[in-house]
């Protein structure tokens, strides 16, 4: 059944990001970085939008499987209708104070702007129902329903972005993406009450009580932490215009889809520190788990990611989409933030399970101020240029690492161990940078030169891999796993611990 079920949850997400892939490189062959500006406006308003809730989906992620074992069918049907309710009329709310700001600045805004903003209202609502079906269906491990819509809506949906965006331009663009996610949200309702997973429309009282005296408060300390997401891309849109932010778009889009394969191995150490972290006698365990888990993504992963992307992005954006060649310059950089964020550094949500409010809120607000200071000064020292904003993000995440290390990184680690995973990964992070300097100089346009730069970066890289693979004791698994144990190849890190 696991293994059924994670195949299911596999396939979908897989065809999802591929279909997401291509929209995204088509709709900017088709149109200019102006066109797709508009469209990128959309999806930023959509994802601050997203921003403002009650937290009520963590509560369910939390509580639904616990009534699902316990046999309680009705109480869960009324927490899921409870939960559904409460997003859409929460997210109704946020549409209507978007709208009436929008109304009062009107004259501000041009006709781009303006169908941006409308069709980001659109996607909002959508978006709240398509979250919200999501998480019952995950919650009741009900992915082959919930996968097959998702790869039927993903495809006729990119396909109706494509066409849209072919016949009509900007307009057919921001309809055609609406309507995709009008068609998933509709197949994802339908398809609840075959799984018995039906909701009424309503909320009851005592279960909307409980869900908001848990959810509310970790959700509103969370608030800085997605606006810092979102800071570097509300700047660009704020002071550079439509074509600028679709230019920095398609650079940072690469970091979300990159961030979805640490995110999906970190999501089993996550379940692993709610599974362990409530039990005094097993959260011993936790530490050096989360440490080697540290030292692979720092180590290991993000070398891989972020030196391959940063090098076939490049050339692929040159040959298919030269329009938005300036945002080769920006990939590194952005890359580079993927050793220093929220998704990554995974031991924040020791806090979050100890429900530990204060210091979680004075991360959060430590993180987004750093991010708007390291923007603001990396553009006094380098000029109001997308580069400065990318360098003075990526800074900003490197001092919220740091705060995060040195307090409840400390507290878990040690001060020698959290000396040991923060020094590996600011080294592996400057020696990654270093051998991707030495590409810089190349222009990606002259395949035989790029070409030469880039296998000299990797030659560079190979010495990091292989310390990485030896020092977070992969390299010790895979003797086991070969039959090999009694090789000398054993790192010697848990005699350390």
């Amino acid at each position: 059944m696991f293994l059924k079920s994670a195949a299911w949850n596999a396939v979908g997400n897989l065809v999802r990001q591929a279909a997401l892939a291509v929209q995204e490189v088509g709709v900017r062959v088709l149109l200019p970085p102006a066109g797709v500006g508009a469209w990128e406006l959309a999806n930023l308003i959509r994802r601050v939008g997203n921003i403002w809730d009650l937290g009520f989906l963590g509560a369910a992620q939390r509580d639904l499987p616990a009534l699902r074992g316990a046999g309680q069918p009705e109480e869960a049907r009324d927490y899921r209708s409870t939960t559904f309710t409460a997003q859409l009329v929460t997210k109704v709310v946020v549409v209507c104070g978007v709208a009436v700001w929008a109304a009062l600045r009107g004259a501000h805004y041009s006709g781009a702007q303006k169908m941006a903003i409308t069709a980001a209202l659109v996607m909002l609502v959508l978006t709240a129902v398509i979250e919200t079906a999501t998480i019952i269906f995950q919650t009741a491990e009900c992915y082959a329903p919930l996968s097959r819509v998702t790869m039927g809506a993903s495809i006729v949906g990119s396909a109706a972005t494509l066409v849209g965006t072919w016949r009509w331009g900007v307009a057919g663009l921001l309809v055609g993406s609406a309507l995709g996610l009008a068609l998933y949200a509709a197949l994802l309702v339908r398809a609840l009450a075959p799984s018995a997973l039906d909701v009424t429309w309503g909320i009851r009282t005592d279960l909307f009580r409980r869900m908001a005296a848990f959810a509310v408060p970790l959700k509103a300390v969370d608030y800085p932490n997605g606006l810092m997401t979102e800071l570097d891309s509300i700047v660009v849109s704020r002071f550079f215009g439509l074509g600028p932010l679709a230019i920095y778009a398609t650079a940072k889009t690469l970091v979300t889809q990159a961030v979805q394969i640490t995110s999906w191995l970190a999501l089993v150490l996550v379940m692993r520190i709610n599974t362990l972290g409530v039990q005094d006698a097993e959260r011993r365990r936790l530490s050096p788990e989360i440490r080697r888990y540290l030292l692979v993504v720092d180590l290991v992963l993000l070398p891989l990611l972020v030196t391959a992307l940063s090098l076939l992005a490049p050339p692929l954006i040159v040959r298919f989409i030269p329009a938005y060649r300036d945002a080769t310059r920006l990939v590194p950089f952005l890359l580079l933030t993927m050793y220093f964020v929220p998704q990554t550094t995974v031991i924040r949500n020791l806090w979050i399970l100890d429900r530990r409010l204060a210091p979680l809120a004075t991360s959060n607000v430590i993180g987004l101020a750093a991010c708007g200071g390291g923007i603001g000064a990396a553009v006094l020292l380098r000029g109001m240029e997308l580069p400065a904003i990318a360098m003075g993000y990526l800074a900003g995440h490197v001092i919220y690492y740091s705060w995060i290390m040195a307090t409840v990184g400390r507290e878990t680690f040690g001060v020698k161990g959290v000396a040991d995973v923060a020094g590996h990964a600011f080294a592996s992070s400057a020696y990654v940078a270093a051998a991707l300097s030495l590409t810089w100089a190349a222009d990606p346009a002259e395949v035989g030169t790029y070409l030469l730069s880039g296998g000299i970066a990797l030659l560079v890289l190979l010495p990091l891999l292989g310390y990485g693979l030896w020092r977070s004791e992969l390299v010790d698994y895979a003797a086991t796993a070969l039959g090999l144990g009694f090789l000398p190849l054993h790192s010697g890190t848990r005699t350390r611990r």
